[in-house]
């Protein structure tokens, strides 16, 4: 069986900024992964993040983060479905996949920005099809810190100067674990920094 636990759709980024992410990065991107070639190349199952960041949801919706964020999620589970994949609702799905010989795709979030301090999201998007959420992502958010400071990170270019900042979780973050491990959500701590 092979797996990849980290993958964006291509089509994941809107019209305007992937013309300008693509010929910024023409000399040193991957050519797009594109989800109907999962099982051509062998692929059996992978996590397909969505991104929860503010700048790029705003895109979907004209300036709201969690509608840009919901739109993302269904433009994603309509191109796994076109793909003839399986999405991942639970471990059922794994066992279908093998039988049906079809991939199966776990769908995930990078960055909890869009709760906004809205616990209720979280049940939202889950009943979307959302099984794991990145805590943080390129920004502090309501949920905790993140482990690099990346206006540091840019002007300095250099990773052994960069410090790692502290802070870890909020009140509010450590509630949203609480509801995640209710949901058996998959915390994914990618980004995210320690205690202080």
């Amino acid at each position: 069986m092979k797996a990849d636990i980290h993958l964006h759709s291509s089509k994941m980024i809107p019209f305007p900024l992937r013309i300008l992410l693509n010929f910024q990065h023409r000399k040193t991107l991957l050519p797009p992964f594109q989800l109907k070639d999962m099982k051509k190349i062998g692929l059996n199952f992978a996590i397909i993040n969505g991104i929860g960041d503010p700048l790029l949801n705003r895109f979907f919706s004209f300036g709201n983060n969690f509608r840009g964020l919901k739109i993302q999620i269904k433009k994603l589970i309509k191109e796994i479905n076109k793909s003839d994949n399986i999405v991942y609702d639970n471990f059922k799905s794994i066992e279908k996949g093998i039988e049906e010989e079809k991939p199966v795709c776990f769908l995930a979030i990078e960055g909890a920005d869009f709760l906004e301090n809205k616990i209720e999201r979280l049940n939202e998007i889950y009943n979307l099809g959302i099984r794991g959420l990145g805590l943080v992502h390129f920004s502090d958010n309501c949920i905790g810190k993140i482990n690099t400071d990346i206006v540091s990170m840019v002007l300095k270019a250099k990773i052994n100067e960069i410090e790692e900042t502290k802070g870890g979780l909020t009140d509010f973050g450590k509630d949203v674990i609480k509801e995640m491990n209710k949901l058996h959500m998959v915390i994914d701590l990618a980004h995210g920094s320690s205690e202080k």
